[in-house]
């Protein structure tokens, strides 16, 4: 993790608080026992994974691990299909905190309809607005050709909206080789 730090990165671990559909529904005490792992390791933040209801995780099991990474020091990026499942009425999500928005633009070399994806945008900015969380992007492609065209593509489709930062990677968000398609893109001026 030193070697992110020296080039100005900011480590994150990466934590499934899921318990349905193929997560590891890990008990209270495995989830803080990982958290104080990757605390260990130096990681300043933790991605919270299929954090949702669409994996089984009632609002008290988030708002407890984020309590936890909070209490060591961490931030969290919350990842959810609905934001409403992690960012409504919040007590917990904090400025430095961010929300992931997952492929709402491109998903697997396929652009969405607008239709699909503007309303939790939308949402999304609201959130933001009233919570100060950074709000972050992906977007999914096996196109390594054309990622000028698709990053240009994307951000176009997210320029009225106070996202963050993009990520474009494989669908498998390069878990097979660790090949970026396109480094995150700052959108914002960072806090």
């Amino acid at each position: 993790m030193s070697g992110v730090t020296a080039r100005g990165g900011e480590p994150y671990g990466y934590v499934s608080i899921g318990v349905s559909d193929g997560e590891p529904n890990h008990s209270p005490e495995e989830l803080q026992a990982r958290l104080d792992v990757w605390r260990g390791l130096g990681a300043r933040g933790v991605l919270l994974d299929c954090a949702g209801a669409d994996y089984g995780v009632s609002r008290v099991r988030f708002d407890a691990v984020v309590q936890y990474a909070h209490s060591l020091g961490m931030k969290v990026l919350a990842n959810a299909w609905n934001p409403d499942d992690v960012l409504a009425d919040s007590r917990t999500m904090r400025p430095w905190d961010g929300y992931l928005g997952e492929n709402d633009v491109l998903s697997a070399g396929r652009f969405l309809a607008p239709a699909t994806y503007q309303a939790k945008l939308a949402k999304m900015a609201g959130y933001k607005a009233h919570l100060g969380i950074n709000l972050y992007e992906t977007a999914t492609s096996w196109d390594l050709e054309n990622a000028d065209a698709l990053t240009a593509q994307v951000l176009a489709a997210l320029k009225t909206y106070p996202i963050d930062a993009l990520q474009l990677s494989d669908p498998q968000y390069c878990c097979i080789d660790n090949t970026l398609i396109r480094p995150p893109v700052a959108l914002r001026a960072e806090r």
